[in-house]
């Protein structure tokens, strides 16, 4: 519990960050899914060329990997309480701000409901994307159903409503390339969503290349000039990952979220693990496939 701070202590840094990197830098998100992935994504650093040290500024609690490390497909199927529970796990070890995948917010009830308990406990905030609920996971090769924007914007009006403090932040996420609509489209879109006050957009795709996220970019620097707004931008290149984020920053994103690695990477540890030992009939190959004890121990703060 020492590594975590108060919810109102914890709510604000987010947009603290945005002033701080603002034409700087990118805020860069890691993915958690548990308390141990999130002291995980905390805890790495590496030092850059330029002398500096280098960390991953929040977390992303994903709801991928929220529902996969509990063996459910990302369908919108375990309720808010579920993502309370990851989300209280994470807040006890780290120090981070937090934002929070809302998937498609579900109904307005549920929505509602949603904003007032994620704020309520620290997180510094949601993300609500444009698919009809239930959501179908966009990285999915599937026929995608957004909602009308009208509709997804009334949405958007209610969150924003229905949050205390303007520190904990109301993102959109426009599906409209993961549902084949054109570049114009999803600018269309995002006009709209800009209309209601919310305090960023994030732009997805499944696509292999960022060109088409880099256009939208191009766009929405026009609709921004426009609507005298500066709302950030996000991406989260889990298809286009060899982008680099010098380039994000050159195309104006503010924000990168690394959405699914740690499970990803950790489901394949495992995997291999459970395979030695059923391959040699001994553990003595599976442990050194992990860390030490020893690491473990130290990385969970184990009293002596």
């Amino acid at each position: 519990m020492k590594r975590g701070i108060l919810p109102e202590q914890r709510r604000s840094q987010l947009k603290k960050l945005l002033t701080e990197k603002s034409g700087k830098s990118i805020i860069r998100l890691i993915e958690a899914h548990s308390g141990l992935s999130a002291l995980i994504g905390s805890n790495a650093k590496v030092q850059a060329t330029d002398g500096s040290t280098k960390t991953f500024d929040g977390i992303w609690l994903s709801g991928l990997t929220d529902t996969a490390s509990q063996g459910v497909p990302d369908r919108e199927i375990l309720g808010i309480a579920a993502k309370l529970n990851t989300l209280d796990q994470i807040t006890a070890v780290s120090d981070r701000p937090i934002i929070v995948d809302g998937d498609s917010g579900g109904t307005m009830v549920q929505l509602e409901y949603t904003v007032a308990a994620l704020e309520r406990h620290g997180a510094s905030g949601v993300v609500f994307e444009d698919q009809i609920y239930p959501k179908q996971n966009s990285l999915i090769e599937c026929e995608h159903f957004l909602e009308k924007p009208e509709n997804f914007a009334k949405k958007l009006h209610l969150a924003l409503s229905t949050r205390r403090s303007s520190d904990f932040m109301i993102f959109a996420r426009i599906e409209s390339f993961i549902a084949n609509e054109t570049v114009a489209q999803s600018l269309e879109r995002a006009k709209i969503y800009l209309q209601t006050g919310v305090d960023g957009i994030v732009i997805h795709s499944r696509a292999r290349s960022p060109e088409e996220v880099f256009e939208f970019s191009k766009g929405y620097q026009v609709l921004l000039k426009e609507s005298r707004k500066q709302v950030p931008l996000v991406c989260i290149p889990t298809s286009y990952g060899a982008v680099k984020e010098s380039e994000l920053i050159e195309r104006n994103f503010q924000f990168v979220i690394y959405a699914n690695f740690l499970l990803r990477a950790a489901a394949r540890a495992m995997g291999e693990a459970a395979q030695s030992i059923l391959s040699e009939g001994r553990c003595q190959e599976a442990s050194q496939l992990g860390i030490s004890l020893q690491d473990l121990f130290q990385l969970i703060d184990e009293p002596k």
